[in-house]
């Protein structure tokens, strides 16, 4: 099974010209299932932002110029998203296992994430909730 075949074909393209689909490899068993079992609830808009981000491959300068930040307030929310993710395990955090974890909770914490992403809103920076009055009435 080749990188390609993994996800579904998706002809849209983000900002940037940017693929659509997550940049996630093929992983090992153990640390996948380690993904999908760590829920972490309650991330802000924000942080749901730059966690797509993180899922669709963009660099710290490309979600800086799509949120409207500068590069040292993005870099300080992936430092703390990794750390509020992965301190409760042995693995050494990185944008790659960010992308990987969202992408493996995309039914349960990065949900507004993937909704974000799926209806062009990842780069709207609107203070208002994605949708409704709280991420939490979503289902």
């Amino acid at each position: 099974m080749t990188f390609a075949s993994r996800f579904p074909k998706d002809e849209r393209a983000g900002p940037w010209g940017a693929p659509a689909t997550p940049a996630i490899p093929l992983l090992p068993r153990e640390l996948a299932k380690l993904l999908r079992e760590l829920c972490v609830p309650g991330l802000s808009r924000r942080q749901l932002q730059i966690l797509g981000a993180c899922a669709l491959g963009y660099s710290t300068q490309d979600t800086a110029v799509g949120l409207g930040l500068s590069r040292a307030t993005v870099f300080r929310h992936v430092q703390l998203l990794q750390a509020r993710i992965f301190d409760c395990t042995d693995l050494t955090p990185n944008r790659f296992l960010l992308g990987a974890w969202a992408y493996y909770q995309k039914d349960c914490c990065a949900s507004v994430s993937w909704r974000l992403i799926e209806n062009n809103q990842l780069f709207e920076t609107s203070d208002q909730p994605p949708f409704g009055k709280g991420s939490h009435n979503l289902q």
